[in-house]
């Protein structure tokens, strides 16, 4: 036995209705989130060079500091 095939645009169109707004929320998420990674990367290259005894403009209470806050921020 053969079904009837089932349009489902109008479907899909109400799917999409509406959320615009969730959307673009979430792409500034996805920035903010792609944001952080990068200052987590940057953080932990000023760790390596801080064990490797380079000079990096930052002590250890200071990134220790700085890392809580980006750690805080990827929680909100």
């Amino acid at each position: 036995m053969k079904k009837d095939a089932v349009n489902i645009r109008p479907y899909t169109r109400q799917f999409y209705r509406g959320n615009m707004g969730y959307f673009l929320l979430e792409m500034l998420m996805i920035i903010a989130e792609v944001a952080l990674n990068l200052v987590v990367s940057w953080m932990l290259q000023q760790v390596l060079d801080l064990i490797g005894g380079v000079d990096t403009g930052f002590d250890l209470v200071s990134l220790v500091a700085i890392s809580v806050g980006v750690v805080v921020c990827i929680f909100l």
